[in-house]
């Protein structure tokens, strides 16, 4: 159900958002560029602009790349570069967590936290933000993270120039990050972290605030969407139908994203760079997830002998057609696009559930707070209520998002 459901549904969207990124980045290479896909979704990416190069007749060429990357290794290779940006990452990652939290995240990829039990009992104690600023402030007791750090951005930056193939020229040379967005955290990372190179940012969409760091902006192109929140929650725009993804951004995400966890460091292993987790990667099957299979059957039927009017006729009707579920969801759309946890990165274990089961968890829980905690509102609204009651409610959260 859910395979031919996503081909019906995403296939058109899909097919939309790759011809577009077919055309930026041709636009964008100016001969001295490298296209680099980040882990995790690019590796989804990567795999469906290459069959879809195929289908229509061309190849990818080898400029294209995986990437091994994720916040959390970003933030390890840039932390002498860029204490402050780095430093807020991690704070508005661990607010209100313990050291013991953040320390144990830092070193999620390693065997072992060069620690004793009892030291790293005590973190416990010591709140994450608090801790960070020993880290910064170079605390005797925190050297072990600022060496551990130091280790991480020699290898992370030997490992990005081994994939950068430089031509002797007077322009800095380009790299575009081909991801499936939301903020450019990584973009921002390192872009200041290593300014000989100019980078870009091909996005399915982009999704700003009123704190988003506005210098590199420009570069980050949001491929079917972008939008700006005031708040840490989504905001519709009638006038703008694709923004319904910041309704339920994971939808996109957990298509994307294959089968292996977050990178979370890199070393070079006879001769190779790889990743924490490398034999996952290596072994992962982008196409095995049913969202994905559907996409890649409607590409397959679809991606040779359609013009340019009528891919983007079939996006815009899709595209309409999607809003409309994400905002007011029936139990199929509920089934296909919702029951899935979402999984966590930087260094946390576990995964989010992006619905929650109309009781109550806890003492004092509610339909209001099992809403304002689900990751996909619209749905735990009409989990929790009548058609009518749950219509009428989502139009008035449609509204507050607006």
């Amino acid at each position: 159900m859910i395979e031919g459901y996503f081909k019906e549904k995403l296939g058109p969207i899909l097919h939309y958002y790759l011809q577009k990124l077919d055309e930026y980045t041709r636009y964008l290479d100016d001969g001295n560029t490298t296209f680099l896909y980040c882990t995790r979704a690019g590796y989804s990416i990567h795999a469906l602009y290459k069959n879809y190069l195929h289908l229509i007749g061309r190849e990818i060429e080898s400029k294209h790349k995986l990437f091994n990357v994720s916040r959390m290794l970003a933030c390890k290779a840039a932390f002498n570069k860029n204490f402050d940006y780095v430093e807020n990452v991690f704070i508005n990652e661990f607010k209100f967590k313990s050291a013991w939290r953040l320390v144990n995240a830092i070193f999620a990829s390693e065997k072992s936290i060069p620690l004793s039990e009892a030291e790293l009992e005590a973190l416990n104690d010591i709140e994450a933000d608090t801790y960070f600023d020993s880290i910064l402030n170079n605390d005797a007791s925190c050297q072990y993270i600022r060496d551990y750090f130091s280790v991480q951005q020699e290898s992370f930056s030997s490992y990005l120039s081994s994939l950068l193939t430089e031509k002797q020229t007077d322009k800095k040379q380009r790299v575009v990050l081909v991801d499936s967005g939301w903020q450019g955290t990584i973009h921002n990372i390192l872009q200041m972290s290593y300014p000989q190179y100019e980078f870009h940012s091909l996005l399915f969409g982009r999704i700003t605030n009123e704190n988003s760091f506005q210098a590199y902006l420009p570069r980050m192109y949001g491929l079917v969407f972008e939008q700006k929140i005031q708040s840490r929650f989504a905001a519709y725009s009638p006038e703008k139908p694709q923004s319904c993804f910041t309704l339920h951004r994971h939808l996109i995400e957990n298509m994307l994203e294959p089968h292996f966890a977050s990178v979370e460091s890199v070393n070079k292993v006879n001769d190779r760079w790889c990743a924490n987790n490398q034999e996952d990667i290596d072994k992962a099957d982008p196409f095995s997830k049913e969202e994905m299979k559907g996409v890649l059957q409607y590409l397959e039927e679809n991606a040779f002998g359609l013009r340019r009017g009528q891919i983007q006729q079939r996006y815009y009707d899709a595209l309409l057609d999607i809003k409309n579920r994400i905002i007011h969801p029936g139990e199929d759309d509920i089934r296909c696009m919702g029951y899935f946890s979402r999984s966590v990165d930087f260094g946390k274990p576990g995964g989010v559930r992006v619905l929650r089961p109309p009781v109550d968890r806890y003492e004092n829980d509610s339909i209001d707070l099992r809403i304002e905690h689900s990751l996909w509102s619209m749905a735990q609204i009409a989990i929790e209520y009548d058609e009518k009651t749950a219509r009428e409610l989502q139009l008035q959260r449609l509204q507050e998002a607006g």
